[in-house]
């Protein structure tokens, strides 16, 4: 199968392929971080990433929020396992946050990824996270939804 079929395979799902595609990307883009160290695996993943994205387009952002979603949800659930495994150290005291661990900080972490791929006036690892060096050698907030640009 050539890659411009792939491309088109991803492109045109629908349903819950997506989503399932966007969370098994992201499941595997967690073998590029410690202790695999597998990065080339994100010229794999990312594309599959930007495909989706592309596909979702037309749906508009909420499409494209769930297709971030599943994709931060899939990597964060597979890249944050140790958090459970810490948790069991001294189970009898803390099994009971397993579940608000394992699922719950996956969950809520992917939201970053989901509204970072809405491309929408909402952005809000952008409302936090655009500090600029200035022209006068100082550090300006330019908080917003024009990407951070200083003008």
């Amino acid at each position: 199968m050539r890659l411009a079929a792939v491309a088109h395979r991803i492109v045109l799902a629908w349903g819950w392929r997506p989503r399932g595609y966007a969370f098994a990307a992201g499941g595997v883009s967690a073998l590029a971080m410690a202790p695999y160290d597998l990065w080339p695996v994100l010229a794999l993943t990312l594309p599959v990433l930007v495909w989706l994205i592309d596909g979702a387009g037309a749906n508009g952002p909420r499409a494209a929020f769930a297709v971030g979603w599943w994709f931060g949800f899939g990597y964060f659930l597979a890249g944050l396992y140790w958090i459970g495994m810490a948790l069991l150290v001294e189970a009898d005291r803390f099994a009971w946050l397993l579940p608000a661990a394992v699922i719950g900080i996956p969950a809520g972490l992917a939201l970053f990824t989901g509204f970072g791929n809405t491309q929408d006036k909402l952005n809000v690892q952008g409302l936090f996270n655009n500090f600029q060096w200035g022209l006068n050698n100082r550090i300006h907030g330019c908080s917003g939804s024009n990407g951070g640009m200083v003008s």
